[in-house]
């Protein structure tokens, strides 16, 4: 993420392949923050079902401390099996002094 001003980015990889075959169905998701409760006990994110699924994930962090934490969000597929969890980091911080609007944002 960028802010205006010459703010922060946020770098993440991933994977692009031409070839798909023996793709589950996408049946449900769940997300957790700072520590995994286990697959199956973290709070239910509702998705629409198929093999590929686009969907937005609430999440509230009003109850969170100022400081760095993590979000995660793993998917379940029709046979009941959870899938790896994708993590990223963010920043709680209750300074609100001199903080610019965000005007645009770009990726690479």
């Amino acid at each position: 993420m960028r802010q205006a001003n010459g703010g922060l980015y946020e770098k993440s990889g991933f994977y692009i392949s031409g070839v798909i075959t023996n793709v589950t169905n996408i049946a449900g998701a769940e997300f957790f923050i700072d520590n995994d409760p286990g697959a199956g006990n973290a709070t239910p994110v509702s998705v629409p079902a198929g093999a590929i699924s686009n969907f937005v994930a609430i999440i509230p962090s009003t109850s969170l401390s100022n400081g760095f934490h993590f979000v995660a969000i793993r998917t379940k597929d029709t046979d009941g099996k959870w899938g790896l969890f994708e993590k990223t980091g963010f920043f709680i911080s209750a300074s609100t002094t001199n903080v610019s609007n965000i005007v645009a944002a770009e990726y690479l």
